[in-house]
């Protein structure tokens, strides 16, 4: 299973104890989700997922709100799919008007769109339990192991406007890209995508996540190390290579018997430790000199051997 897949299953499994609540979630999961056709023997409103606990998510929190028994339709093809659906013209406006998702006058032939009450959650566990039932039908979140994103998708501009609104009132300012007729509301943000799945209520999900994005800046920082490690070495050996080059050319010349002491001493420690760092040459030295010093005394050397030809 996805990260995403495991997210949305262990929201679907938490308790569902408040009314208000459970008001605010099954109204996510019918504005995000529900669709609404015309079948033989009248309308059916329906919610379809591929996750079976969401399916079972939806089923009881349509009975606990409105104890209505809904049917759980499996369909397999390619992959599983669980059509969660109400049949019947009445139960289908209770659900919707006593939700606030249309007028209550409203007659189902009329239904042009739905639309949300934000006074149905006027209180802060109502807004974070929409949150959470927008994205058990609607969301999607890619491994953090792979990369830092998350999203909620629906077709209706309205719902778009008022839902960011819902998260901006947490903090989370989203942002929004048009794909494939759909309004994809995203967070590439690792800290609010923390924020978005701790107010969900995925505790399990939230220790996972953060234990991996830990885990990612350790191993980042590690490489930003040896990266740069490995460029000073790159940078050490190269110029050890030109000092070096420069040390053989005045012995080829006779010259470097000439030289003072202090360059003798210096270029005679960077010939037999090709690898060392200018500090840890300096430190070898007696008496001692510091990183600076010897740079000057082979830059010396270096300066010199460019006198003479080759």
């Amino acid at each position: 299973m996805s990260f995403s897949s495991d997210l949305k299953s262990e929201l679907s499994i938490l308790p569902i104890t408040d009314m208000c609540c459970a008001c605010a979630e099954l109204s996510a999961v019918v504005a995000f989700s529900g669709r609404l056709r015309k079948g033989e023997n009248g309308y059916v409103f329906s919610v379809i997922t591929e996750n079976a606990k969401v399916a079972k998510r939806v089923y009881d929190l349509i009975k606990f709100v409105f104890d209505i028994n809904s049917k759980i339709l499996i369909s397999k093809n390619k992959s599983s799919s669980y059509n969660v659906c109400i049949k019947g013209d009445e139960d289908i406006l209770k659900i919707l008007k006593t939700l606030d998702l249309i007028p209550h006058n409203a007659h189902i032939d009329k239904i042009l769109g739905i639309t949300l009450n934000l006074e149905l959650m006027d209180k802060k566990c109502c807004k974070k339990a929409f949150i959470r039932g927008a994205f058990i039908v609607a969301g999607a979140m890619i491994n953090p192991e792979k990369n830092y994103h998350l999203e909620f998708v629906t077709h209706r501009y309205r719902l778009h406007t008022q839902f960011g609104k819902l998260l901006a009132a947490f903090g989370l300012n989203s942002k929004t890209v048009v794909r494939k007729s759909n309004y994809v509301m995203y967070f590439k943000n690792s800290e609010e995508i923390g924020d978005v799945l701790a107010l969900m209520g995925a505790s399990n999900a939230v220790m996972e996540y953060q234990n991996t994005r830990i885990y990612k800046e350790l191993r980042n920082d590690a490489n930003r190390r040896m990266n740069c490690d490995m460029a000073n070495l790159d940078k050490t050996i190269s110029a050890a290579s030109k000092q070096i080059a420069a040390i053989e050319k005045l012995m080829r010349k006779g010259v470097f018997t000439n030289l003072p002491e202090q360059l003798r001493q210096v270029a005679e420690f960077r010939l037999e430790n090709s690898e060392m760092s200018l500090a840890e040459i300096g430190q070898m030295l007696v008496p001692a000199i510091g990183k600076s010093g010897v740079n000057h005394r082979l830059r010396k050397i270096v300066e010199i051997a460019e006198m003479y030809e080759d």
